[in-house]
């Protein structure tokens, strides 16, 4: 596993365990009461955008977690236009011509677990308020990134052609489209 998944996991690993503001880890009935809490919040909201949760279910097992773009393709460019529902962490907003775009870096396996691991990054069309409420979204202290839920219209999913990027970005997939709703994910510390 490249450099960079293995930092995902471990961030992701952190995130799942409950890290909080004074650095004490939460037993692990508070783990699991936050977790519930966030699920819940999740279904509420794919519910809400009549979004699909179950989407990573759909990967074929093609063994060792390995994908294949088609098969992620299938996926997320739902023939009906609807959306997915995915965690994914902020990484840049940016603006062209009024027209703003989200990247953010899906978790690999969050919010619904699967057999595959998934690096995708995700870049988002967003609407002018999305991207002022992005703007305003500021790290937690002692958490890496700032995490949100994303429900996206996916309209097309690509991977970089050998050689064109880093080693280690080569098994990172790309997906452009269209943000349809978002829900800034918090800490237990800040239920």
């Amino acid at each position: 596993m490249n450099p960079k998944a293995l930092f995902l996991l471990a961030t992701a690993a952190l995130l799942i365990g409950g890290c909080s503001d004074s650095g004490q880890n939460h037993a692990p009935a508070q783990v699991s009461e936050r977790a519930k809490r966030e699920q819940a919040e999740l279904v509420e909201l794919a519910s809400r955008q009549h979004a699909c949760v179950d989407w990573m279910k759909s990967l074929p097992d093609r063994g060792m977690g390995k994908v294949f773009t088609v098969d992620v393709k299938k996926a997320l460019v739902r023939t009906n236009g609807q959306p997915v529902i995915m965690v994914a962490e902020l990484e840049d907003v940016s603006e062209r011509n009024g027209v703003f775009t989200a990247l953010f870096e899906m978790l690999p396996f969050l919010p619904f677990n699967s057999r595959n691991y998934l690096s995708l990054r995700l870049s988002l069309r967003c609407s002018s308020q999305q991207a002022e409420d992005l703007l305003h979204a500021k790290p937690e202290p002692d958490i890496l990134g700032v995490r949100f839920a994303v429900v996206a219209r996916i309209e097309s999913v690509s991977r970089p052609a050998p050689g064109a990027t880093a080693p280690e970005d080569e098994d990172t997939l790309s997906a452009d489209g269209l943000c349809v709703d978002l829900l800034r994910l918090q800490s237990a510390a800040k239920k």
